[in-house]
């Protein structure tokens, strides 16, 4: 044992220190962009959800407008039969008997 212990030098430390710290510095840049992978690909996944959900929105808008039309028209035609059926009682009727 006290032959090992002669072999543990400053230059012995730093070497195997240096060593050390290189597979930790690997492991956690491996880490890093593994994570970064996830979060863009969580990111992505957000910006196409956001974009599908704003078409969808988009898409329930114009049918929403679609209606407005269709029940101004139908109020408008309700309207103007309104108006024919009152101009007919009203109008003189030759009896010519």
């Amino acid at each position: 044992m006290a032959r090992h212990l002669d072999e543990v030098t400053p230059r012995f430390v730093r070497t195997n220190l240096q060593h050390d710290l290189q597979g930790m510095a690997g492991e956690i840049q491996g880490n890093i962009e593994e994570n970064f992978r996830y979060l863009q690909e969580e990111m992505l996944n957000e910006i196409q959800q956001a974009r599908e959900d704003r078409l969808r929105s988009q898409q329930k808008l114009q049918e929403a407008e679609r209606l407005l039309e269709r029940v101004a028209r139908l109020e408008e035609n309700e309207r103007l039969s309104s108006r024919v059926s009152t101009e007919k009682k009203d109008q003189v009727i030759c009896n010519r008997d």
